[in-house]
């Protein structure tokens, strides 16, 4: 989605270089003139040439050149260094998203929507062992809980998440949970706190700032929660 907005708006800047500071006006003006390509069904191409004297395909090959004199130097400065190659690393398809990296750099976790379903996923560093360990309705924000301060301890990682839950029909709210990886165990952390996005405190699990919707206008807080008392405070 980024993309199309970023494109669009270099597309306006070619226009507006190429054809004068007024010229998206005048294209506008042209355009809202006719009833039909309000409807969707009118013909662009045709008002582009009645406004700039270029067809569609003109115009777009020319952004084309303009965009590559444009960046020509960037380019060159990018090409210099090293590029990191992207890889793929889930199959899954529909929407994925939402990756947290474990802090001991062997799991990564990631929500994943299909038809009718959505779950929390892990899947190694590598690209393998991608499984679902648990699921819910608007399920995100995954956060890992840190490494234990002593060095020698073992790592038990748990992952920290919001969910959605119905209270019929008209009212939905949203709760913090854990995920104990090790026991695969989930618990829940919150009732009705309207808590939308958590994460451990840098130190230790058993601390938990979350953000949350407040008083009925629906106001953002932030609270803390203790996990050894179960006790909140904004």
């Amino acid at each position: 989605g980024f993309l199309v907005y970023n494109f669009s708006s270099w597309l306006m800047r070619y226009i507006e270089e190429t054809y004068g500071d007024d010229a998206m006006r005048r294209f506008d003006e042209a355009n809202a003139a006719r009833p039909e390509n309000l409807l969707l069904m009118g013909n662009l191409n045709r008002v582009l040439l009645d406004v700039f004297d270029v067809s569609a395909d003109e115009l777009y090959e020319g952004f084309r050149s303009w965009l590559r004199d444009e960046f020509q130097a960037e380019l060159l400065a990018i090409q210099e260094n090293p590029i990191t190659r992207p890889v793929q690393i889930t199959q899954t398809g529909y929407t994925t998203g939402q990756p947290a990296w474990s802090p001991d750099g062997e799991w990564i976790a990631y929500v994943h929507s299909g038809p009718g379903r959505q779950g929390l996923r892990l899947i190694t560093t590598m690209g393998e062992e991608d499984h679902e360990i648990t699921n819910g309705a608007g399920l995100a924000y995954p956060d890992w809980s840190p490494l234990p301060s002593d060095e020698s301890a073992e790592y038990q990682p748990k992952l920290l998440y919001s969910k959605l839950e119905a209270k019929g029909p008209y009212y939905v709210l949203r709760d913090l949970y854990e995920y104990d990886v090790t026991r695969d165990r989930e618990e829940r952390l919150t009732h009705q706190a309207r808590a939308y996005y958590a994460r451990y405190a840098p130190e230790t699990s058993q601390i938990i700032y979350y953000a949350h919707n407040h008083g009925r206008d629906g106001s953002t807080a932030l609270s803390k929660l203790d996990r050894e008392t179960g006790e909140s405070e904004m």
